[in-house]
């Protein structure tokens, strides 16, 4: 037998003893698959549940999102991304982009992207008698600033993101 037909018959075996063995470990899977417990029908609609109660903020706040900064067919389009809109009109019950927006206050949005830079706000000097105040929510809907007054916002920083 020639060197090169010795090189051949140890691939071939080895991809057999590969095969073999994927073959043990997808039988493994299924066998243990079937031997695990069904879940119940009450089971089910608890996970459904939660599922729905925890990934709905996110998946209404994306379409808030999407709406607003990037689809700009959208009706509820306001500006692009990183770009700061100011509205001077206030909100009617014709509006649907968010739940229930006020109607009669004035309305700035503002979609940052800050995965490859950090953006800087400047807010202009206010009258004190004036209210005004900056809420900055992220797409999980975790609210990262709420700020009616600007002594609190001077020397904001951002919380640290957990490592899921």
């Amino acid at each position: 037998m020639t060197r090169g037909k010795k090189n051949k018959m140890k691939k071939i075996r080895l991809i057999r003893i590969v095969i073999s063995m994927m073959a043990l470990f997808v039988f493994t899977a299924l066998q243990n698959a079937h031997a695990q417990p069904a879940v119940t029908p009450a089971e089910a609609r608890a996970i459904a549940k939660e599922a729905y109660t925890y990934a709905n903020p996110m998946v209404d706040n994306y379409r808030v999102f999407y709406g607003s900064f990037v689809n700009e067919k959208d009706p509820e389009y306001k500006t692009p991304i990183n770009q700061l809109v100011n509205l001077a009109r206030v909100y009617t019950h014709e509006d649907r982009a968010v739940q229930t927006p006020n109607s009669d206050t004035p309305y700035s949005w503002l979609g940052m992207d800050l995965r490859t830079e950090p953006l800087v706000m400047t807010v202009p000097p206010i009258e004190k008698e004036r209210y005004f105040s900056i809420q900055l929510i992220d797409l999980d809907v975790n609210m990262r600033l709420y700020s009616p007054n600007l002594e609190k916002f001077k020397n904001w920083a951002p919380p640290k993101a957990k490592k899921l």
